[in-house]
């Protein structure tokens, strides 16, 4: 009984060491970075300041630090998975559009064809638009993951390629691209090819 107890209990402290070893880690995301409501606050932040760099606020060189508070967020350690990226994206970008189109609430009843149908039409035009910004920011994330370029830099060319993408075809708006905060200071945009979307990169890169 001695030696089996002995021999139990020498066996009991070479397996401590396993148990240690193979410890489980915390969740993703506990620990590192920023929790969830702080992420959301960060995404919200960048569409705030993007709507300030267009009138009536008009502080124009916001726009080039815009989507900085998105990138410390998409880019986060715990943003483990592009679907996530894309969430904060698309809620930066829908609260952005949200802001940006407030005057369709001041259009009188007779300068619409449905009565009262401005306010519901505002959320649906946002959530739409924020789809957008949400791919560019899904997709600036998995190609962050995957090759050798930082995140950030796709984010700048996903953000204006999906500008373009929105602002092209019989339904496309124009609306809210970053290049035209400068619409009052041309030799900002003044970048070739000479159009906004020249100014979209560059307050994206900033």
């Amino acid at each position: 009984m001695t030696k089996a107890g002995t021999l139990s209990g020498g066996e009991a402290g070479r397996q401590r060491p396993a148990v240690r070893l193979w410890r489980r880690s915390s969740p993703p995301g506990d620990g590192k970075g920023l929790p969830g409501a702080g992420k959301a606050r960060w995404a919200l932040l960048s569409g705030l300041l993007a709507f300030l760099a267009f009138p009536p606020a008009g502080l124009a060189p916001l726009a080039l630090v815009a989507l900085v508070p998105l990138m410390r967020v998409v880019f986060d350690p715990a943003v483990r998975s592009s679907a996530r990226a894309f969430r904060l994206g698309w809620l930066g970008a829908a609260g952005f559009f949200l802001l940006l189109l407030h005057w369709l609430l001041l259009l009188a009843n007779d300068e619409v064809t449905i009565p009262g149908i401005m306010l519901p039409a505002l959320f649906v035009v946002a959530a739409y638009l924020g789809i957008y910004f949400g791919l560019a920011s899904a997709l600036a994330h998995w190609l962050g993951r995957r090759t050798r370029v930082p995140g950030e830099l796709w984010l700048c060319l996903t953000w204006v390629l999906v500008d373009w993408l929105r602002s092209s075809g019989e339904i496309g708006f124009p609306w809210g691209g970053l290049g035209y905060a400068f619409a009052r200071m041309p030799t900002v945009i003044r970048l070739p090819p000479g159009r906004a979307s020249g100014g979209s990169l560059s307050g994206s890169s900033a």
